[in-house]
């Protein structure tokens, strides 16, 4: 009966409590444990107890088993540990049955006992430890069925995990009381922990670590649960650590995710970094591929941190944020943090920056929003774009007058980069209601002084005379004006000026143009058919009287729409000009016409030119607009433009029939290739002209084309994987206007193509203030061998300018076995410098250098020899390097071969001889060569590196250290390592002269380590050898001095002639401990300091004790 059994409450850290336990587990088969009724009692002591405190009586440590009903209900194996030292209990319950969750927590919901529970278990702990919570905690395995089907689901289809059951465990009570009453816990969670788990969660997050959590929350206003279901663990973002939550209420999921660290280069944009990250997304269902991430970060900058907020998804994000009261120079240390270029900007005009909005996007790279401020003019709407080119900043400014004059839509548009500084302001001014658009360009390169263009355009109607008061209304001069438009600059190629309705041409110098109503005189030279009105242009280019010239320029241009008429051919306009091109007067006459072409509703636009002077004469012809299957050529094939040129001088024509200049451009779309060129050749050098653009040309269809037309088969596979141009940019000028542009001096290149499924770029870029040159292709494989960077493709990038002077090599040869890395990264405006060169040949041959500036760069200047050879690097005399470079096998095979060549054919060759025939027998070698190290911290041009060979001479491992310059590598390192290499030949055959067994002996001491050859060369003991075996000690030992055989004159003989430097100390000698009465420890402790030699001693402290129990 119930009431009838032992109880055991929890013990007390007594000995009486103890021994009350024990005798009642003795005693009795059923007990009454916290409440619990515990029936087929076992008892189980360790099998010995000897430093018990209650000795031959009660065990400090006893473990008891029993079955039970937990809560009346649960038929469990009940398992507990009792110690008189740790008053801590753990009742293990162990259930072997399957039962639901309901018969634990009864309180929960009816759809709850459909969950399987298997392999369960209950653990109470009585008290609190750093691993467990004091309480009730409960294991078990669930099979995802009925109610948690969903999760099952949810794992297979967002985590990729084919999972029927989950292991979980959690706190389920903390109550003292759990295991006397059914637990109702306000709340609990249970743990599954999924291991082994790699998973790419929609394209952004790699998952690592996967765990789920069943939570239950009893509810406030009835009875019951109500259940929450998350999932969470650890997982990458763009190799940065994360932890993420999933967590699931109804239908809806949640995704939070933090970052462990910062985040460098977010979104794959290099030098935007931020901490603190915390990414967050809503959804429904799990058939979802793509989501989008509300994002949450700080970004420092140098003097403060920022709060951004966006959106990251697989393929874009954005990030925003606010900066306040930023000068220019805070925006141009943000720009330097971003992408590592430093820009210096020296302007006079004040610039300043207040509530700005920061933009980051994958897609538009780094922008800023706001108020910004030059020279008291303030844009409210002002933008600044950051790229890789520079800083642009524009915006609107706000409207103001001065006096009767009003400006009206004021813009700014400020482009900073690491070339040049520009400045622009464009508005409109009103006064006395005529408004005239303005627009005033600054522009400051680097090295060149500031440039300028200003501009006004005016449309209305206005007579000369209403602003010149001296001209009379009947003056010819008196023209009423409805078109004006005057721009002054001292650019080649004046820009910003977008305004070009009268269809004039900038140039450098003043331009003036303006419509005005026909002079009678031109009425009646056409019969009064002529236009209402003819543009009258003018120029002239010497603005400054110091340049010593004045090229002019004045012309006329009349509307002839439908004057000249035939079937597909309407004349336009008609241009006459005079001008003083390179101080020459010349007449041009300028036709403009429309071609009308079948099945197309829009004309082509014909001009052609013609001028005349002294000297000679040019014309030319273009064609502008889109001709749709020229000539039923072919249907894919449109004609955008094309122009022809030539020029005659008299002179040369004459004299060999030739043209002085000659000049083509096209350009032309086939299907989706697209084609732009631009050809012109003079007889004169200054003015050449070659630019070439090829875009999405399949090449492979070009052949075929070609061969088509030649009859032949000539075609290869036509997939854009083969052979496809991307780009092709091809640009040669000398400086010139052709074709109605200025095309600035320079050479580029630029070319994307796709080469047998590689992509290859290359960019070249020659200007006045800048050479750049860079290529870039994907890792490759022909046969064995494989071309690739260092980490991934070989690239180069060589930019010198001004503002940056950049070196960067990456490259790779593999073959099979075999390679060669060079990597070398030099920033003249950093002042850095890094190189790095890896040779291996086959697998046991390598050369590996690394070199890395200490300092700054000097500036590197080419000067002239002792004997008049010129040489790089005079500038490098008093820079220093950090320099690292390892020799391999081959190399080392190749030193030890040449050393012991050159040994044996000197004076000691005898020697070295006698050493290498001993050597034979016992198949040794006298020199081997393990690894050549060379190192310097601080190495200039001309110092002395410092070499590290380790290596084994006579079985003697050592390391030897020698200083060498660069200029003489090989025959300063040789000639000491054989200097080295005859001195302990000759130091080894002295020593081991008088040994009874010849080289034997010694070779042996050397194999054991007893003997080593110090850094100056000079042989010594090893200390803490290990004991020798005594038949060898005692061969070492006849006679004379210990370890030698050689007699105590001889020996002083020999160390003072320098042939045997072993002289380190003192023992002294002693008879032969076999003949003697004397023992070796008293002997040694008799005799006073003297010699040392090498074998086969230990050192004094520990020698006493080895030789009493070896000889007594």
């Amino acid at each position: 009966m119930e009431g009838s059994e032992p109880v055991i409450d929890f013990p007390s850290a007594t000995a009486e409590h103890h021994q009350k336990i024990w005798d009642v587990f003795q005693k009795e088969s059923c007990v009454i444990v916290e409440g619990i009724q515990l029936t087929n009692v076992e008892v189980i002591a360790p099998p010995s107890n000897t430093d018990s405190l209650l000795k031959n009586r009660v065990p400090e440590t006893f473990k008891v088993k029993g079955i039970c009903n937990l809560y009346d209900k649960i038929r469990a194996e009940l398992e507990t540990v009792y110690s008189l030292n740790n008053p801590r209990l753990n009742y293990v319950f162990r259930v072997s049955n399957d039962l639901s969750l309901q018969a634990i927590l009864p309180m929960l919901d009816d759809e709850f006992n459909t969950i399987s529970l298997q392999h369960t278990s209950l653990v109470y702990y009585s008290h609190q430890t750093p691993e467990h919570h004091a309480g009730l905690t409960f294991t078990t395995t669930i099979y995802l069925s009925g109610c948690l089907d969903f999760v099952r689901s949810v794992m297979r289809d967002l985590f990729r995990q084919e999972k029927s059951c989950l292991q979980f465990s959690g706190l389920i009570s903390t109550d003292p009381d759990s295991l006397r009453r059914v637990p109702a816990p306000v709340g609990f969670t249970l743990r599954a922990l999924i291991s082994d788990t790699k998973v790419d969660l929609f394209d952004i997050i790699t998952i690592t670590e996967l765990e789920f959590d069943l939570t239950w929350t009893r509810r406030v206003s009835q009875e019951g649960y109500d259940n929450v279901y998350s999932f969470f663990g650890a997982g990458i973002i763009q190799m940065v650590d994360v932890h993420w939550h999933i967590r699931k209420d109804e239908d809806m999921y949640d995704l939070i995710i933090l970052t462990k660290s910062p985040w460098n280069g977010i979104g794959g944009m290099q030098g935007v970094n931020v901490d603190n990250v915390m990414l967050r997304a809503t959804w429904t269902g799990t058939k979802v591929s793509q989501i989008n991430l509300k994002l949450e970060c700080t970004m420092a900058l140098r003097e403060s941190t920022v709060i951004l907020q966006g959106y990251y998804s697989r393929d874009d994000f954005e990030i925003c944020g606010d900066l306040h009261e930023c000068s220019l120079q805070c925006i141009l240390d943000l720009y330097n943090d971003i992408f590592n270029t430093k820009i210096i900007v020296a302007t006079s005009h004040d610039i300043a920056f207040s509530a700005l909005r920061i933009r980051i996007s994958r897609a538009n790279g780094v922008s800023l929003h706001g108020e910004v401020t030059v020279d008291g003019h303030k844009a409210a709407a002002g933008l600044v774009k950051f790229s890789r080119q520079g800083i642009n900043i524009s915006g609107e400014i706000a409207q103001f007058e001065i006096g009767d004059v009003e400006v009206v839509l004021p813009q700014l548009d400020l482009s900073i980069d690491m070339y040049h500084f520009s400045v622009r302001f464009v508005g409109h001014v009103r006064v006395h209601k005529h408004t005239v658009s303005t627009a005033i360009y600054l522009s400051k390169e680097s090295g060149r002084k500031v440039q300028y263009t200003a501009y006004a355009a005016y449309r209305g109607s206005i007579c000369v005379g209403d602003v010149l008061d001296e001209l009379d209304s009947d003056n010819f001069l008196n023209q009423a004006i409805h078109e004006l438009a005057i721009c002054i600059s001292d650019m080649n190629s004046p820009m910003y000026i977008k305004d070009n309705s009268l269809g004039y041409e900038l140039k450098k110098g003043l331009s003036v143009y303006a419509t005005i109503e026909t002079p009678e005189a031109v009425q009646g030279l056409l019969r009064n058919q002529g236009p209402g009105h003819v543009i009258l242009n003018a120029h002239c280019d010497g603005l400054r009287k110091s340049q010593g010239r004045f090229n002019f320029e004045i012309g006329l241009q009349l509307p002839t729409k439908h004057l000249i008429s035939f079937d597909h051919l309407n004349s336009k306009f008609l241009r006459l000009k005079v001008a003083t091109p390179n101080l020459k007067p010349q007449l041009i006459a300028e036709a403009g016409f429309n071609i009308l072409v079948q099945k197309q509703q829009e004309p082509l636009n014909l001009l052609l030119k013609l001028g005349v002077d002294p000297m000679g004469a040019n014309g030319s012809a273009d064609m502008n607009g889109e001709w749709v299957n020229p000539f039923d050529l072919c249907q894919d094939l449109t004609v955008k433009r094309l122009g022809f040129h030539l020029g005659l001088e008299y002179a040369q024509l004459a004299a060999s029939g030739l043209p002085s200049q000659f000049g083509l451009s096209g350009n032309f779309a086939l299907g989706q290739f697209n084609g732009d060129s631009d050809l012109f050749i003079a007889s004169n050098s200054t003015s050449q002209l070659l630019n070439l653009r090829l875009e999405s040309l399949n090449v492979a269809k070009l052949v075929a084309v070609a061969g088509h037309l030649l009859g032949k088969d000539i075609s290869f596979d036509g997939k854009p994987s083969t052979f496809y141009i991307h780009l092709l940019d091809l640009y040669l000028s000398t400086g010139m206007t052709y074709a109605g542009r200025y095309h600035p001096q320079g050479i580029r290149l630029q070319a994307e193509l796709t080469l047998f499924e590689k992509k290859v770029s290359l960019c070249a870029d020659v200007t006045e203030n800048l050479i750049k040159f860079s290529g870039e292709m994907d890792c490759f494989t022909i046969g064995d061998t494989v071309i690739s960077g260092r980490e991934r493709d070989p690239k180069v990038d060589v930019e010198i300018s001004s503002s940056r002077q950049n070196i960067l090599i990456d490259g790779a040869i593999l073959v099979r076995r075999s390679h060669i890395i060079i990597y070398l990264q030099a920033d003249l405006h950093r002042q850095t410098m890094y190189l790095s060169f890896d040779l291996l040949v086959v697998e046991n041959s390598r050369v590996k250098i690394q070199a890395q500036l200490i300092g700054s760069i000097p500036q590197v200047t080419i000067n002239k020899a002792e004997h008049g050879i010129k040489a790089i690097g005079g500038g490098l005399r008093h820079t220093k390097f950090r320099v690292d470079a390892r020799l391999d096998p081959t190399i080392r095979k190749a030193l030890v071969r040449r050393l012991v060549e050159a040994a044996t054919s000197d004076q000691v060759g005898g020697v070295v001889t006698n050493v290498l025939s001993e050597l034979g027998s016992f198949k040794r070698v006298l020199l081997d060569i393990s690894s050549i190290r060379i190192h310097s911290e601080a190495w200039g041009v001309g110092g002395l590196l410092e070499a590290q060979v380790d290596c084994t001479i006579a079985c003697v491992n050592h390391t030897i250290h020698i200083n060498f310059s660069i200029d003489d590598f090989w025959g300063g390192l040789e000639t000491s390592l054989k200097d080295i290499l005859r001195s302990v030949t000759n130091a080894v055959s002295t020593f081991t002269h008088n040994f009874e067994g010849g080289y034997e002996d010694f070779f042996h001491l050397a194999e054991n380590m007893v003997l080593e050859i110090s850094k100056d060369h000079h042989l010594q003991v090893v200390e803490h050898i290990h004991p020798l075996p005594l038949s060898l000690l005692v061969r070492l030992s006849r006679g004379g001095v210990l370890g030698t055989g050689i007699p105590k004159v001889q020996l002083h003989t020999i160390i003072g002639n320098g042939a045997l430097p072993v002289a380190l100390g003192a023992v002294g000698v002693f008879a032969n401990p076999l003949t003697s009465s004397k023992v070796l420890g008293d002997v040694v402790a008799s005799r006073p300091a003297g010699i040392i030699l090498p074998p086969p001693l230990l050192p004094i402290s520990g020698m006493k004790g080895l030789i009493r129990r070896r000889f007594k």
